[in-house]
């Protein structure tokens, strides 16, 4: 029989990281920091009477046997309806496994709530050791950017995995190539900074429009996960080198590049996506090309968006934190833990 409570101290097993070095591998580090300070982590999902995965597919290499007799929790790390969708997954199957359901936005949480999930509100986390803004006046950039020019920075994967090379649309490389070449053909000077794996399409088709641009990366013809994910670092180095990082995903749980630019102070705008507006203020969203467009012609005469920046990074810093929700997962603990 399934149980509903377990003992004090147990014993958790943590489990989600897919070993790419990007946005799960930071997740699971968040949460196993998060956890550690109260918590006792096992390596073994068999000793355990918890298991918290920061990604449901990870469950699905589970017995079903463990998964039926053990507590387990799972962060919602993308939206549900996307998933419930893609018939090719089986993630409604490993759904019915999860005790409780942690979410990273108040979208999130009234969206599950709505479906009679039960789920705990827990904020997305960003190291703010790693991702901090620079003095420009000692900054030694990482690359060598035109001079007198507006750069804007897009560092989240544009290009679905396998031979073909076509745009992930749910990350909106579309959106965000609409947005430089308008500016570009409204004759901005504008330069496109690409960073991290998977860029195929987007480097593609920004050449193909003459919308200039660089890229942190080697621009390899083949899947290029293992070699051009950077160091979080040189990531945050490269956030430093921005006017403005846009956010033009379709669907989202998070995502981190709006917790990273935020941490580095680096003016942003999002569509209204997962954490985005749980975060961002309402002048730096957008729902329409258009609507981005006029932002960032208003911000280049401005820069009022510097300032939004500001208040954005106060944010971050006090709030999305290992440390920060440290109590939460404690509450989240707890309520289970009898």
């Amino acid at each position: 029989m399934r149980r509903n409570y377990i003992n004090v101290s147990p014993a958790v097993y943590l489990t989600g990281a897919d070993n790419y070095r990007w946005a799960l591998d930071e997740d699971f580090k968040e949460t196993q920091k998060a956890l550690e300070g109260f918590l006792a982590l096992t390596h073994s999902p068999h000793s355990a009477d918890i298991i918290h995965s920061v990604y449901w597919e990870s469950l699905k290499d589970l017995p079903e046997s463990i998964l039926k007799n053990k507590f387990i929790i799972c962060n919602l790390s993308g939206e549900w309806d996307r998933y419930e969708r893609d018939f090719r997954t089986p993630f409604l199957h490993i759904a019915q496994f999860v005790n409780t359901w942690v979410v990273r936005s108040h979208q999130a949480q009234k969206d599950l709530e709505k479906r009679g999930k039960t789920c705990f509100f827990i904020p997305y986390t960003v190291d703010t050791k790693t991702f901090v803004p620079f003095d420009k006046s000692d900054f030694k950039p990482v690359l060598s950017l035109p001079k007198n020019t507006y750069v804007i920075g897009n560092f989240m994967r544009d290009t679905q995995a396998g031979r073909g090379r076509k745009p992930k649309l749910v990350k909106g490389p579309d959106i965000f190539a609409d947005i430089v070449t308008s500016l570009r053909e409204a004759g901005k000077p504008v330069h496109v900074l690409l960073a991290g794996p998977r860029r195929h399409w987007l480097r593609k088709t920004l050449k193909e429009r003459g919308v200039p641009f660089s890229y942190a990366g080697w621009p390899v013809p083949f899947e290029d996960m293992r070699i051009n994910t950077l160091n979080r670092k040189k990531l945050n180095r490269l956030y430093n080198q921005l006017d403005l990082s846009i956010v033009s995903s379709r669907s989202e749980a998070g995502p981190h590049a709006i917790l990273e630019a935020g941490a580095a102070n680096c003016p942003q705008i999002s569509t209204r996506v997962g954490i985005a507006e749980d975060i961002l203020p309402e002048e730096n969203l957008y729902n329409t090309v258009a609507e981005a467009v006029g932002i960032i012609e208003r911000d280049m005469g401005s820069r009022n968006l510097s300032k939004t920046s500001n208040r954005i990074y106060k944010t971050v810093t006090a709030n999305h934190t290992a440390d920060a929700v440290a109590p939460l997962y404690k509450t989240l603990y707890k309520s289970v833990i009898k």
